[in-house]
């Protein structure tokens, strides 16, 4: 059965790695993705000389990255960024070959595809590349989209069990033990419930295996893909940021390659329905496998399989799935409305601005008048959308409170203090939502319908942003410890030593939570201050210390401020 897929809001799948700036030219609001072995050839067509000079260049980016971080101390990470932002290959052209033509030939000669960015990026960071297929076409592919119809049956089939059978299964589901302090563990994993809701029991001489007899390896799903082959940019790039109730945004994690809200794909769905036949005849055999079948399969689909002939087998199973689907995406669109309109009443703590949360209520009025074939998949889809929450807050709530507790989700990591499970009523807290800036989030990610007749939206015409290129930041002085300390000394030999300042020092030993620190001041170099610094430091970390003055150039306390 052919199936179309539209996509009503980004959708980004990852491959688990991250595109450097290396990997990518952006101009005029552009991704331009890049094979670099074909980038060298043309940049060597024209400068003969380009791979020695490239290689140097390399080679100074990793001496200065190694150089911060031998200093072993937080900031290092600063610097390291900075130095891995400048390493592009429009940086090479311009700063060390001194030819702005390339990056044109470039672009034009060794681009493996591209992407859309029409909110720019601040500067030169790593995004999250999304899946694609050989032709570097982006695909959804078919395992995501069993893990997200098998995540709706199961929440589907959880609630039509006994309480009894239900304890039995969660009580599977909570794993004990000891850490290698002997102190007492608690863990929790859902493979005892997968297995009771998916698989199906055996007897005789068969051994049970919960994989060979799981009822999902009649259901095939192919990977989407895009059906036109044409010049069409099927991605873009938007930074995407944490927004939450009553805090103010978090910018937490890299730009998304996505593909884009209006996106239309095609998959095939199909069901064994010869071997499905034959399992549903050896399920009703006093002996054999398969047991338990029909039943499993009614709690899962709502529908009586024995009932259909073979030739309306599939038909029924598929409309079967849509009404399961559309049921459990109401209920996690009814809590996402929930949460928007918590977002509204906390204006002053979050904030967002009436217009934009006003904005997205439209967004959601217009996307979701229909609900059938509508569920989310992929990276940013939400808890309520990967977990079956929405059915065990209703039956198993003493368990799952229990469960938030003791794996501390939504439960502050406060040593010494004890608190009460997060109210399961208004959880999660936060989503994150791809952003035209920090404070403007744009859209919902990972939304999609499938079915037989949908069609693509037209790619809307979004202004590019004024600062289309990518700025980056100057890479910073490595200075070597001598220089260092000669800079922060002469910095502080400018203040003047009196009431509360902060002042340079460097760490001389200590042992956590402790550190053993000389202020970088010659009236003060005489003597050794402690401070509180939980993490504990290297010897040679610089760090700002709170220096209180009894009296001019004598100190009465000292505290820890930051690293530096």
């Amino acid at each position: 059965m052919k199936l179309k897929l539209k996509t009503l809001t980004p959708v980004h799948v990852s491959t688990g790695n991250d595109l450097e700036a290396l990997d990518y030219i952006q101009s005029k609001g552009v991704i331009y993705r890049i094979h670099l072995d074909k980038a060298l050839e043309i940049i060597t067509a024209e400068h003969p000389d380009a791979p020695e000079k490239f290689a140097d260049w390399i080679d100074s980016k990793i001496f200065g990255m190694e150089r911060a971080g031998n200093h072993g101390y937080e900031p290092a990470n600063k610097t390291q960024s900075l130095i891995r932002q400048g390493t592009d290959i429009k940086n090479f052209c311009e700063s060390k070959l001194r030819d702005n033509t390339l990056i044109h030939k470039i672009i034009e000669g060794a681009t493996l595809y591209k992407a859309e960015a029409p909110y720019g990026l601040v500067n030169n960071t790593r995004i999250n590349e999304q899946i694609k297929d050989s032709s570097s076409l982006p695909i959804i592919p078919g395992s995501s989209l069993k893990g997200a119809i098998k995540t709706a049956l199961a929440a589907n089939a959880w609630g039509k069990y006994s309480p009894q059978e239900r304890e039995d299964v969660l009580r599977k589901c909570k794993k004990t033990g000891r850490d290698r302090y002997g102190n007492p563990t608690v863990g929790y994993n859902d493979d005892a419930l997968m297995t009771f809701l998916f698989s199906c029991r055996t007897t005789g001489r068969e051994r049970f295996d919960a994989a060979r007899f799981s009822i999902m390896r009649f259901f095939r799903f192919s990977d989407a893909h895009i059906p036109q082959k044409g010049n069409t940019v099927n991605l873009e790039v938007y930074p995407v940021n944490l927004y939450l109730r009553k805090k103010q945004p978090q910018s937490q994690t890299n730009p998304q390659e996505v593909i884009p809200a209006g996106t239309l794909l095609e998959f095939e769905f199909s069901v064994d329905v010869e071997g499905l036949s034959k399992a549903l005849s050896e399920s009703r055999k006093p002996e054999g496998m398969w047991r338990g079948l029909e039943d499993k399969i009614e709690k899962l689909f709502n529908v009586k399989i024995g009932a259909f002939s073979k030739e309306q087998l599939e038909n029924a199973l598929y409309q079967g799935l849509l009404e399961v689907i559309e049921d459990q995406t109401k209920k996690v669109l009814n809590n996402e409305k929930e949460w928007l309109r918590d977002l509204r009443y906390s204006m002053g703590e979050n904030g967002l601005s009436k217009e934009v949360i006003q904005r997205l209520d439209e967004f959601y009025k217009e996307a979701f008048a229909t609900t059938n074939g509508t569920l989310k998949t992929g990276w940013g889809s939400g808890f309520l959308s990967i977990t079956i929450f929405s059915t065990l807050i209703k039956t198993d709530r003493k368990y799952l409170e229990e469960m938030f507790m003791n794996a501390r989700i939504g439960v502050p990591r406060i040593k010494g203090k004890q608190f009460d499970a997060p109210n399961l009523e208004h959880f999660p807290k936060s989503k994150r939502l791809t952003a035209k800036s920090k404070m403007v989030p744009e859209s919902m990610l990972g939304w999609i319908r499938i079915g037989t007749d949908l069609t693509a939206d037209p790619r809307p015409q979004r202004p590019i942003v004024a600062e289309t290129e990518a700025t980056v930041a100057p890479e910073p002085e490595i200075l070597s410890p001598e220089e260092q300390t000669a800079k922060l000394k002469e910095a502080n030999e400018k203040l003047k030593l009196k009431d509360t300042i902060n002042m340079a020092a460097v760490v001389t030993g200590g042992e956590a939570p402790f550190v053993l620190c000389r202020i970088l001041h010659k009236d003060l170099e005489t003597e050794t201050f402690k401070a509180k610094y939980a993490a504990g430091l290297p010897v040679g970390a610089f760090v700002s210390l709170k220096v209180t003055f009894q009296k001019p150039g004598r100190v009465q306390n000292v505290t820890f401020a930051k690293t530096l």
